[in-house]
């Protein structure tokens, strides 16, 4: 095959996965978040950024189940929640105490609406519509966090599946 033949299919191919991302977004989407089975676990890290410059950072296990990939509580730091230096030190305050976290559910259903249940805040709920970046293989949204701001971007990244060992 000559380097303009390749050249060629790879444009072509690039032309196919750009007219099929546009008809069927929800199909760009899978390349990003995976098929978990019923009872499988996949690792996850969940990160934010609001427009306060305020950055929070979650991670878990998302577990699979008949119609959506749930995590149970798993804990999430703050930013601007500082670990302070006993007095006298020579470190440097912290951010992201691991001691003052608060804890939330994520549950992404098969249509990619995700809910955030916040359950250190009496159970708010936040939601977003996510979308996959085929660039990176992230998964992303913004949303309203905390509730009524408008003003957060969220960012999901997955680890591959497996099936937990029984107990």
């Amino acid at each position: 095959m000559t380097n303009n033949m390749t050249r060629n299919l790879k444009r072509l191919g690039a032309g196919l996965l750009l007219s099929a991302t546009a008809m069927a977004p929800m199909a760009a989407n899978a390349n990003c978040v995976p098929t978990v089975t019923v009872g499988w676990k996949v690792p996850f890290t969940m990160t934010t950024l609001n427009k306060g410059a305020v950055s929070t950072y979650t991670n878990g296990y998302l577990v699979g189940g008949l119609k959506s990939t749930w995590a149970g509580t798993n804990p999430q730091l703050f930013s601007n929640r500082i670990v302070a230096c006993p007095p006298g030190s020579f470190c440097q305050p912290q951010p992201f105490d691991v001691s003052a976290p608060d804890y939330l559910n994520v549950q992404i259903p098969l249509n990619h609406k995700v809910t955030i249940t916040l359950l250190s805040q009496g159970n708010a709920q936040v939601t977003f519509a996510g979308k996959c970046d085929l660039t990176t293989g992230l998964f992303y949204g913004s949303a309203s966090w905390p509730p009524n701001t408008n003003d957060t971007m969220l960012i999901v990244n997955f680890g591959t599946p497996f099936k937990p060992l029984p107990s």
